[in-house]
């Protein structure tokens, strides 16, 4: 792993060096084309950048000094300034759907903060008509490990360190924080229960970022079992998953399928009818109680069952693997360790 010393001055430690415009290309459930994103395509979209390596949870008022150097962890903070502004000054507060959407990192941070940054976008509405809102978790899964991990596997053990260090427990959801959880909150299989915003998970069951030797198939197949047990584990109404047995870390909107159906249909799918219950309930008179949620009978989560993978699962996973295997990160000269002074990333 790195150190977050090594990374401030990068791409993934500050938007210093950030462009005035990106193309969105290629950038599944952000592109404009409508072949790569049927349903977002033509939507606003805003791209928010995570800079302090604490999934946008941390709100520390002081810097950590590392070797003289100032860490700041105030993505929670971020987070939500970015939301004021996009209310303010950028239309979102005349929205009627909003998707809060992430990957990775991003998509711990979807499910975490989906309740807290519903309700600031909510508040902040001033559309005749209500707004709905409506979580996308990409490759936010980070099991637990009850044990160590099997060898060429690797865990995360930043969680426990953000929890305790960065004043991130306002980040996760206050009903799981409730149950004595602690920092286990910040993992999405637990605190998804907790969570009221419908939450949909896209997450491959072989996660490449979880993986450091993808020649060991028997790891690869506890890796499988762990993060299938956890999905459904925490997967009950309003929420839904799709898990596949590819060989990706994110990226892969609208190239994986069950059937004829691809992720980014069931998506859809799942929101559509989401959206519909809601609408139902918000127009429901006053003291008639809403129905119960139909999620439960429409077969979430979608499973893919073959393991460890699938060869040729999508178009580019071939190449996926010649990339993940040149990760300076994940490659034998990583050998980097955390301090106990900063967290990993």
């Amino acid at each position: 792993p790195d150190l977050c010393s090594a990374r401030r001055k990068g791409y993934h430690g500050s938007s210093g060096q950030d462009h005035d415009t990106r193309s969105l290309q290629g950038k599944g459930y952000l592109s404009g084309h409508a072949t790569q994103n049927p349903m977002m395509h033509d939507w606003n979209r805003v791209l928010v950048r995570n800079c302090d390596g604490t999934a946008f949870l941390a709100s520390a008022d002081d810097a950590w000094e590392v070797d003289g150097t100032p860490l700041y962890f105030r993505g929670r903070d971020n987070a939500l300034a970015v939301v004021d502004a996009l209310l303010s000054e950028h239309g979102l507060d005349r929205a009627t759907e909003v998707v809060i959407s992430g990957c990775s990192a991003g998509g711990v941070a979807a499910v975490l903060l989906a309740d807290l940054l519903r309700d600031r976008i909510v508040a902040g509405s001033r559309s005749r008509s209500p707004v709905f809102v409506a979580a996308l978790s990409d490759s936010g899964v980070f099991p637990e490990w009850s044990k160590p991990a099997p060898t060429g596997l690797l865990t995360f053990p930043q969680f426990e360190w953000i929890h305790s260090h960065v004043n991130a427990s306002g980040g996760a959801p206050a009903r799981c924080l409730a149950q004595g959880l602690a920092w286990r909150c910040l993992h999405v299989g637990v605190a998804l229960p907790f969570v009221t915003t419908p939450v949909f998970l896209v997450q491959s069951a072989v996660d490449s970022w979880h993986v450091s030797d993808p020649d060991r198939s028997e790891s690869l197949g506890v890796l499988a079992t762990r993060i299938r047990e956890e999905v459904l584990s925490a997967v009950r109404a309003p929420h839904a998953a799709a898990v596949d047995s590819c060989f990706h870390h994110c990226q892969e909107w609208g190239n994986i399928r069950w059937g004829a159906q691809s992720n980014a249909a069931a998506f859809q799918s799942w929101y559509e009818s989401r959206r519909q219950e809601w609408l139902k309930r918000a127009r429901a008179p006053a003291g008639v109680p809403p129905s119960a949620s139909g999620v439960i009978f429409e077969g979430w989560p979608l499973m893919h069952a073959a393991e460890p993978w699938v060869e040729s699962c999508y178009a580019g996973q071939s190449g996926h693997r010649l990339w993940h295997q040149a990760l300076h990160r994940l490659g034998p000269s990583s050998t980097t360790s955390s301090s106990a002074a900063e967290p990993p990333q």
